[in-house]
């Protein structure tokens, strides 16, 4: 299952690190004020990279070119913080003389050269503070300018640990601060036994519920207990089969408490 299909929920995460969960039933999405045409993904690889730069011609990419690293060759690793010793972080970084460009230089090249490649190349030439950075400082210079001037993707699985990362990264609330350091030591510290059924009372939007399920390779019923409503708006995201999803049970809390409830008697035999 490595394709991308209609109905599949997949995560598209660029080059500025932000990130959205799409399915190309949704035609096109909005990421970094980029549209992105997501039709085009139907049938294409999972793990694969993207320059969306161009609206009319998507490319695809390495994994090197989206993390905008430098293939230096050997002869010119020369650059070594002796070389800087004698200079301020303001010389070499902040100097406003070190591109050699004026603004109205600078505007006609974006208007000229329409290849963001050679326009981030003549303008990394051009600044004359580039010979004196070192290696590291160069790349981070490069990958920069490839933020601002292109737009890369990647496309890939929503897994648990993805799912769990981008919620805490843009709505850790929604999740209950919820990391997947914490998943693991709820899974190796509690009484959890994969074979058996799981009762679990949570409020982290079902993220731990789907965890839990996930770890009993849907061999065992996993009860999620709700208090007022259902939380189950991240289930699809998981892109679970039916199967998968009919081992998830939803109990409401009073079925837990009131003998006279239905399934009162149902839940206790199973978990006694």
């Amino acid at each position: 299952y490595d394709l991308i299909f209609p109905e599949r929920y997949f995560l598209i995460i660029d080059n500025k690190n932000n990130r959205k969960f799409v399915t190309t039933n949704m035609k096109r999405a909005n990421i970094s004020k980029k549209n992105i045409n997501l039709t085009f993904f139907n049938g294409k690889h999972l793990n694969t990279y993207w320059d969306i730069t161009d609206a009319a011609n998507y490319t695809q990419i390495t994994s090197k070119e989206f993390n905008s690293e430098e293939h230096f060759e050997d002869e010119e690793i020369e650059y070594s913080n002796e070389k800087i010793l004698n200079a301020s972080n303001k010389e070499i970084y902040q100097s406003e003389k070190s591109q050699k460009l004026t603004d109205e230089e600078l505007n006609e090249l974006k208007k000229t050269i329409t290849n963001k490649d050679e326009l981030i190349k003549a303008i990394k030439d051009n600044n004359s503070s580039m010979e004196k950075r070192t290696l590291l400082s160069q790349e981070k210079y490069i990958k920069k300018k490839t933020q601002k001037y292109k737009n890369l993707i990647w496309v890939t699985d929503p897994t648990l640990f993805n799912i769990v990362e981008t919620f805490f990264i843009f709505d850790p609330k929604s999740i209950n601060y919820l990391r997947m350091d914490s998943i693991s030591t709820m899974l190796v510290n509690s009484n959890f036994l994969p074979e058996a059924n799981t009762l679990i009372y949570e409020d982290t939007n079902n993220i731990l519920t789907h965890a839990y399920a996930m770890r009993t390779h849907f061999d065992a019923k996993v009860y999620h207990v709700y208090s007022d409503k259902i939380a189950n708006k991240n289930m699809n995201l998981f892109n679970f089969s039916n199967r998968q999803k009919s081992i998830i049970a939803y109990i409401e809390m009073k079925q837990l408490t009131d003998k006279k409830s239905f399934g009162y008697e149902m839940l206790n035999k199973k978990f006694n």
